[in-house]
């Protein structure tokens, strides 16, 4: 007896969408910040898992970043690999890593 070819239909999940556009949307509302230093983050997505990188100035701002994002659909993990420096002035008054 032989069988029947199995057809395989694969329908995009509502909800669940496109990596390309997960990554526009997290990328836009971190760049809508209040704090300027979020929106220099930089952030990248694979297999829902949203990677961010960057210096912030504290810890505070490492958690406001990565508040501003986990919730966010297709997101599954959030690694957040800012890191928190210190930044002094220099001779000049301004602001130096």
């Amino acid at each position: 007896m032989s069988q029947s070819p199995m057809l395989v239909l694969e329908y995009p999940v509502k909800g669940n969408p496109d990596e390309s556009s997960v990554l526009d949307t997290a990328a836009r509302r971190l760049n809508q910040s209040a704090y300027l230093e979020i929106r220099r983050v930089r952030c990248d997505l694979r297999d829902g898992v949203l990677t961010l990188a960057g210096k912030v100035s504290s810890h505070y701002l490492r958690q406001v970043a990565q508040a501003a994002v986990s919730k966010l659909p297709g997101i599954d993990v959030v690694n957040n690999q800012l890191e928190v420096v210190s930044y002094g002035l220099n001779r000049d008054g301004w602001a130096s890593e």
